[in-house]
């Protein structure tokens, strides 16, 4: 399998607002949980926000350029979906990764 170079984070815009200021991305909420920030393929994206943000309001997806990440980033399944496989990074995500952002004022139900 060829992995995309591109993933996607998706986060409420206060926990963006904070990446801006810092420069650089620990994770929040359940990163923090599973000590690594879950991330998307952008093919991934839309269906994640579907399953796990319906009806969620103030949300930014940032474009990382996982090659910025190095090692950092493994491929591996999730519990709700043990079939496909997400990006997954093991450390921090600098602002010199983020490649765009969108933001999304309320996911539809």
């Amino acid at each position: 399998m060829t992995t995309p170079s591109v993933a996607c984070k998706i986060l409420p815009k206060t926990d963006w607002d904070t990446w801006c200021s810092t420069g650089r991305f620990l994770g929040a909420g359940i990163d923090i949980q599973s000590h690594f920030i879950h991330l998307a393929a952008e093919s991934q994206a839309e269906e994640i926000l579907r399953l796990f943000f319906s009806g969620a309001r103030n949300l930014v997806v940032v474009t990382i350029d996982l090659s910025r990440l190095g090692s950092t980033v493994r491929w591996e399944t999730a519990p709700e979906m043990p079939d496909v496989l997400f990006p997954h990074c093991y450390g921090e995500i600098p602002m010199s990764a983020v490649i765009s952002h969108r933001f999304i004022a309320e996911v539809p139900k």
